[in-house]
């Protein structure tokens, strides 16, 4: 369901570079990116964009084509495909970053925007604290073979210390 507005329809209308197609707006974004010299982040929506031809298999891809389904069987191809969860988040985020791009030029409306609350929302990793219990650092750093190796280092400073010293003076 297109939903019509003008703001939409000038933008169409005076847009000479008006697409509707999900690659385009890719590759235009990729370009603006390499222009500001961002070049990991474009390489990143350059990979992102060849994950998605991969996956669709057609030459475009139109933002109507994109829906939570289409983005769930996209999740299960990676993990199929043996790519982690975190590289489809960051593939992910890439497209719905396009997709709020095509948003603010009219090229999609408002109104069906995906990746809000009750519809698609992008997968994120387990954030697992590893910290280490107090009592679990006075073991590292009490370990009586850290403790020698770092008066062995500290020896070993003193000594080139002190010699680099003497070489001055015998030099002078």
């Amino acid at each position: 369901m297109n939903v019509f507005t003008f703001k939409q329809f000038e933008a169409r209308f005076f847009n000479q570079s008006y697409s509707k197609d999900v690659f385009t707006a890719f590759e235009k974004r990729i370009k603006e990116l390499q222009e500001n010299g961002q070049i990991r982040t474009a390489q990143t929506y350059q990979d992102a964009l060849h994950s998605f031809k991969v996956f669709t298999q057609k030459k475009r891809l139109l933002f109507e084509d994109i829906t939570p389904t289409y983005l769930k069987k996209y999740e299960r191809y990676m993990l199929q495909d043996n790519k982690s969860l975190i590289i489809a988040s960051i593939y992910l985020r890439n497209l719905r970053a396009i997709y709020n791009l095509a948003i603010q030029q009219y090229l999609v409306c408002q109104e069906l925007y995906l990746f809000g609350k009750g519809e698609y929302s992008i997968p994120t990793g387990k954030n697992i604290k590893k910290a280490l219990t107090a009592e679990d650092l006075q073991k590292i750093f009490m370990n009586p073979f850290l403790i020698q190796n770092a008066i062995t280092v500290a020896c070993g400073f003193s000594l080139i210390s002190v010699m680099g010293q003497i070489l001055q003076i015998l030099l002078n």
